[in-house]
């Protein structure tokens, strides 16, 4: 595995991954986005993350969400004068985009809230969607640390938080199980504002978020 670019620790909070705007930007710094990419976003939401990646020039972008506001929000990117930049109304487990189109795909708390089934589905797509040669995959969600952690703990916080969480190395291995290899890891703590819930602040020392980037397996 490589090493990815060094966490900063100075950006504002604002993105809509749960480890916040420095877990965001780390992502984006490994996937490296360029001015030869085609970057292809699932659960792309109101857009924060999209205006950073846009900063870096891609030769395309499609945003996809599947909730009508999430959609609007997108589309005024697209009439801020730049060209190559698309919102789609879609469920990201299914986006109808052309196979083998992206360099890029990444997606921010897209998997947790979701069960297992579409879980794997989404990795799917993202494997679907990506130049087999060139393609790079990122996830940021939130995660359970350490790797290893007892199983009966692990599934207490879940059944707290309504939500199957995995830790670090769980995350790996459902990408690997759909053809991706992890080339790079970060974790981080979860950013404050997601700590809000009573079951969090209980077992935010078991809590944090992780960024993974992949390629698919060759």
């Amino acid at each position: 595995m490589t090493r990815a670019p060094t966490l900063p620790t100075h950006a504002p909070d604002t993105a809509p991954g749960p480890g916040g705007t420095p877990l965001t930007r780390w992502l984006l710094d490994a996937l490296a986005p360029g001015p030869a990419d085609r970057v292809v976003e699932l659960g792309a939401g109101l857009g924060t993350t999209a205006r950073l990646t846009l900063a870096r020039r891609p030769a395309a972008y499609t945003g996809v969400d599947r909730d009508p506001a999430a959609v609007a929000a997108l589309s005024t990117l697209t009439t801020a004068g730049r060209a190559g930049v698309r919102a789609v109304r879609s469920d990201v487990t299914a986006t109808g985009q052309p196979s083998g189109w992206a360099t890029v795909v990444y997606g921010e708390g897209a998997l947790t809230p979701r069960p297992e089934r579409a879980r794997h589905q989404i990795v799917r797509e993202a494997h679907r969607l990506l130049d087999p040669a060139t393609g790079r995959y990122g996830i940021h969600e939130p995660c359970l640390l350490p790797d290893g952690l007892d199983a009966a703990l692990a599934a207490g916080v879940a059944t707290g938080l309504g939500a199957r969480l995995l830790t670090p190395a769980g995350w790996a291995a459902l990408l690997a199980a759909e053809g991706f290899t992890v080339t790079a890891r970060h974790t981080a703590p979860l950013r404050p504002r997601v700590r809000t819930r009573a079951v969090l602040r209980r077992h935010r020392a078991r809590l944090g978020a992780v960024a993974l980037v992949a390629v698919p397996a060759r």
